[in-house]
């Protein structure tokens, strides 16, 4: 604030206008221009020179003064409800991301699933049929399987701090295999494939891997199947095993929506028909499965040459973690050193099957 001298009664007129310019002097050093009251209320400035009114600044805080909080940068959130955290919703009714009180977050029912997920088990679906195909990406981030009379497919991916896997999408699919049969689940690029077969030859299906949309059927060579079919690739070509002719390796190209015969070989039939799928890890093609329903004697075959003229076969014996029904046994990609056995089992309550857990237990590469 700019100080004013007082002219006393017994200045002079000299001393007097000595004392007028001295207060003129500071109150034109201590003034604030109004050139330099800024009323922008987004405060877009950002200037240390200009001063912003009070309205311009109101007006800055009432309208939240910054951009909706993301998983990147700071900034809006809103408290979520209830009813918003019970269903999951990212985004609040003002569009900010919603934030989970302890009181929100204590009030939200456990699941069944979410129990499931607590006790490391990773997936829970209802039972329609006994069918299963499985396959896994590379580095065991993300896992797959096709469940046969309810002809789902369903993609689950690794929690990053857990381990644990949750489900990402599932999707109902066309093409489905026969009861009682067994198909195979192949990662070829950015696309999952399903084979299985009409009842006469095999047919394959394809589908985006990260989100299962757009399943667009598949030209493929003429090949009797009327039962199980093996699958694997090397993330350009496939290999195919039919049913019909178990001792054939095919070696299919692909291109867009064609597969197109390039070449057989003859190799040791496939001991594990049933369910178990493959993966190919980058190095080495696996394929796994169980010789019947409710076995738990998994046989594991790993392709020392992708086409299956050279492998070498290890049984691992599934763990009973139940009395019901375990229904089949699979194999995943888990990372450099390790794949994971997957068996699928029945939860049931008074009367029966209700569901069916999908349980990974890690082991060592063959």
């Amino acid at each position: 604030m700019a100080t004013i001298n007082t002219i006393l009664g017994s200045d002079t007129i000299t001393s007097s206008r000595t004392v007028i310019n001295q207060n003129f002097t500071n109150l034109n050093t201590d003034k604030i221009e109004t050139s330099v009251l800024d009323t922008d209320t987004a405060l877009t400035n950002n200037s240390d020179t200009r001063v912003a009114t009070q309205k311009a600044v109101k007006a800055y805080v009432d309208t939240g003064g910054n951009v909706n909080a993301t998983t990147t940068s700071r900034g809006i959130v809103e408290v979520a409800t209830q009813a918003e955290v019970d269903a999951g919703t990212a985004l609040g009714a003002t569009g900010a991301s919603l934030m989970v009180t302890p009181a929100t977050l204590a009030g939200r029912p456990v699941t069944l699933a979410a129990f499931q997920q607590s006790l490391g088990l990773s997936e829970n679906v209802t039972v329609i049929g006994a069918q299963y195909a499985f396959t896994s990406e590379a580095d065991g981030s993300a896992i797959y399987y096709y469940q046969g009379g309810a002809e789902r497919l369903f993609r689950l991916e690794r929690d990053t701090l857990t381990g644990q896997y949750v489900e990402t999408h599932r999707v109902a699919v066309s093409t489905a295999i026969p009861v009682g049969d067994f198909g195979s689940l192949v990662i070829i690029g950015s696309h999952i494939y399903i084979f299985t077969n009409d009842g006469t030859n095999i047919t394959a299906r394809r589908f985006n891997k990260a989100d299962l949309t757009t399943g667009t059927n598949m030209t493929v060579p003429t090949v009797a199947c009327t039962s199980w079919c093996k699958a694997w690739t090397n993330n350009t070509d496939l290999y195919i095993v039919s049913s019909t002719t178990t001792t054939t390796s095919r070696r299919w190209t692909l291109s867009g929506t064609t597969f197109t015969a390039a070449s057989t070989v003859a190799i040791t039939a496939p001991t594990a028909v049933i369910g178990g799928g493959s993966f190919w890890d980058g190095t080495n093609a696996y394929l796994g499965g169980v010789p019947s329903a409710g076995s738990l004697a998994l046989t594991i075959r790993k392709l020392t040459t992708i086409d299956g003229t050279t492998s070498t076969d290890t049984t691992k014996i599934l763990p009973r973690i139940t009395t019901a029904s375990q229904d089949n046994g699979g194999i995943f990609a888990c990372d450099a050193t390790r794949m994971y056995m997957g068996l699928v089992h029945d939860v049931d309550d008074a009367v029966g099957s209700i569901a069916n857990n999908l349980v990974l237990l890690p082991i060592t590469k063959p």
